[in-house]
């Protein structure tokens, strides 16, 4: 005499059965090849045929209950597969997306070529890269272009590349890139901005964060008014020692020079009290447009 056969294993049953039908046109428009139904599957739906005949009416409604619950898993299962495939098209038909990386806002390649650097979350470019940018070979891709010097004034006036910003605090950055009581919108002609310090190790980039999450703030997502920023990898060093002539006065000041001691010292507490400031009257208020 045959025994019940238990819900698991009549599941476990139809899944190894539906491994082995030919399959139908799935949802999820990916390929996948026919097997069919083998001698193990036909005994299983024997063996549940003859199980049917020792069920009650409300086994059996149990039964249907939960067999309608499982095709329904096997359709999300198969929504998910198919959003999946979806996901994976869209995103290899972004231009030039295996390349090259794509700026803040989302709409398009880097148009200066990207380095490998140390932040993950940064882009760099090469100090060849500055200085074709200084000799005008992008002027008909790029409208304008600022480079932000984050060295202390000290380093700044001792040598720094040519036409570049000497911005060194968080103030100085809202006042130059968001003057205005209205944050400046977003605009459609293109305009890089660089950062930098002495190796571009810890404030190129820490100004570089600021000023995007500033802009992210003053805007809706995914909206930048300054989408392309860059960091220039190994700083004004590297630069200073390739393209000197690019630099004015011509001249390299390390950061903690020993004649400059005393003034880096107090350029950081002057930096401090005004951040500890900022932080209680909420002037970041200004960068979000209020």
């Amino acid at each position: 005499m045959s025994q019940p056969i238990r819900l698991l294993d009549k599941m476990r049953m139809k899944v190894e059965g539906n491994l082995h039908q030919p399959d139908k046109q799935h949802e999820d428009g990916c390929a996948r090849s026919g097997i069919s139904s083998s001698p193990l599957t036909q005994l299983h739906g024997k063996r549940t045929e003859q199980a049917d005949g020792h069920q009650s009416s409300a086994q059996k409604k149990r039964k249907h209950s939960n067999h309608g619950n499982w095709e329904t898993d096997q359709r999300q299962l198969y929504n998910l597969r198919w959003l999946s495939c979806l996901q994976e098209v869209d995103v290899k038909q972004i231009p030039d997306s295996e390349e090259r990386v794509l700026i803040g806002d989302f709409s398009k390649a880097c148009i200066l070529p990207i380095e490998d650097g140390k932040h993950q979350d940064l882009k760099y470019i090469s100090a060849h890269t500055v200085s074709a940018l200084l000799l005008g070979e992008y002027e008909h891709v790029i409208h304008d272009y600022v480079i932000v010097d984050c060295r202390y004034p000290y380093e700044f006036n001792g040598g720094h590349i040519k036409g570049a910003l000497n911005l060194y605090s968080e103030e100085q950055l809202i006042s130059t890139f968001f003057s205005g009581q209205r944050s400046p919108r977003p605009r459609k002609r293109c305009r890089v901005i660089i950062f930098h310090c002495e190796f571009s190790s810890e404030r190129g980039p820490k100004f570089c964060r600021s000023l995007r999450r500033m802009d992210r703030n003053a805007n809706v997502y995914p909206n930048l008014c300054f989408p392309e920023l860059y960091i220039l990898k190994n700083g004004y060093k590297e630069f200073f020692q390739e393209f000197a002539t690019f630099c004015e006065p011509r001249g390299y000041i390390q950061m903690h020079h020993k004649d400059y001691r005393e003034e880096l010292h107090m350029i950081r507490r002057k930096v401090r009290l005004v951040a500890g400031q900022r932080r209680r009257k909420g002037l970041f208020q200004m960068a979000n447009g209020h």
